[in-house]
């Protein structure tokens, strides 16, 4: 690891963390249950599946500088999904007595994550073969 893949984490992050902050002022306003963190729920779905896009795009270009996969794959996604902010919402869920949801939010976060991944692959390789 050097100064250029720590940069190339260091930037990729941030701007996974300001979509990350977009998502959730967008949804937030615009709620569809008053409980069920929708924003959260969005971006870790959508990260999931660019990442599993970069991942059969990275498989197929193995050429690719290890600075340019860790800028889109460590920073980019990891910085625009969230998993910490994932497990306190749904403790959060538990602490209000709204148990139901927060079981159907783990398990439809998990699921369509997985999913995601798996569709991002496969949509790599309908458009990009």
């Amino acid at each position: 690891m050097n100064w250029t893949h720590l940069l190339a984490v260091f930037a990729g992050g941030g701007i996974g963390s300001l979509l990350r902050l977009y998502m959730g002022l967008r949804f937030s306003r615009q709620s569809l249950h008053p409980v069920f963190p929708w924003g959260t729920f969005s971006a870790n779905v959508l990260s999931s599946l660019l990442l599993g896009w970069l991942v059969a795009y990275f498989w197929a270009h193995p050429d690719w500088r290890v600075s340019s996969r860790l800028f889109f794959m460590t920073g980019l996604c990891g910085g625009f999904s969230t998993f910490s902010t994932f497990s306190a919402e749904s403790f959060q869920m538990i602490k209000a007595e709204h148990v139901t949801l927060a079981l159907i939010y783990l398990a439809a976060s998990v699921l369509s994550g997985l999913v995601a991944v798996w569709a991002g692959i496969r949509l790599y390789g309908a458009c990009c073969e």
